[in-house]
């Protein structure tokens, strides 16, 4: 067994190898989170390549009657479905099995696939919610393509920290395609962002990169720990994230 201690507020990732894939769990305090950009961090098992499910994905401390998960629409950034997770107890007096579940129909969610990078809005109102990741390590580099999403939420779904100088992006437009860096208390956006590629960046004296849009301030060491993510408003209809892979590069 491999040990490979997280950062931040993430518990010691463990992970082993079945079957030679490398298997692990790690775990996301969100109680001082109302609002936060979330998405998994590890691949389904037995899921298309380089996806995720949120059967990945338990809550301890999460009260069904006031903690949310907001599946968004990618054009107006409403909410598609709002989801709970019920725990064994909660779960079996309705006769379910615990997790995910469509608040208003209760519709199982656990067995839907997303692309890695994918993320959802928290609205946690209980103030002890956290989120336990467990899955396969996909180690290869991957790409989130956004151009059919407008209002997109991304997570790092890598189970290890990243910096945003490790995300690049194509199709971008600096003049039209923004990500948010949200705020945990009110959802509003603690900076603005923008993508600069190698010419671009070029013309301002300044590597590629993402930097804050107004005052042009590099953002390459801002953190993302596993499952952490941001929200984007891109208009051209054309980007593309590009994540690393796991393992990071000596």
């Amino acid at each position: 067994m491999i040990a490979v201690h997280g950062r931040g507020n993430f518990a010691a990732f463990l992970c082993f190898l079945e079957d030679s894939n490398a298997v692990g769990y790690s775990t996301q305090d969100n109680s001082t989170k109302k609002y936060n950009a979330i998405g998994g961090c590890f691949a389904a098992l037995d899921g298309d390549e380089g996806t995720f499910t949120l059967g990945g994905v338990t809550a301890t401390g999460f009260d069904y009657m006031s903690d949310f998960l907001y599946v968004m629409n990618p054009d107006d950034s409403s909410a598609d479905a709002t989801l709970i997770y019920l725990g064994a107890d909660d779960a079996s007096a309705f006769g379910m099995t615990a997790g995910w579940y469509d608040a208003v129909s209760l519709e199982p969610y656990n067995n839907v696939q997303w692309s890695l990078g994918t993320g959802f809005m928290t609205d946690f109102n209980g103030g002890s919610a956290v989120l336990n990741y467990a899955g396969q390590v996909y180690d290869q580099a991957f790409s989130l393509d956004c151009s059919q999403s407008r209002y997109a939420i991304v997570a790092n779904g890598l189970p290890r920290k990243i910096t945003l100088g490790e995300v690049s992006a194509t199709g971008y437009d600096y003049m039209s395609d923004f990500v948010y860096l949200m705020n945990p208390d009110d959802s509003s956006a603690d900076a603005t962002l923008i993508y600069l590629s190698a010419d671009e960046a070029s013309a301002f004296g300044m590597t590629a990169g993402w930097y804050d849009a107004v005052s042009l301030e590099p953002y390459a060491t801002y953190e993302l720990k596993p499952g952490d993510g941001f929200m984007t408003d891109f208009n051209s209809g054309a980007t593309v994230l590009n994540f690393p892979k796991a393992i990071a590069a000596e």
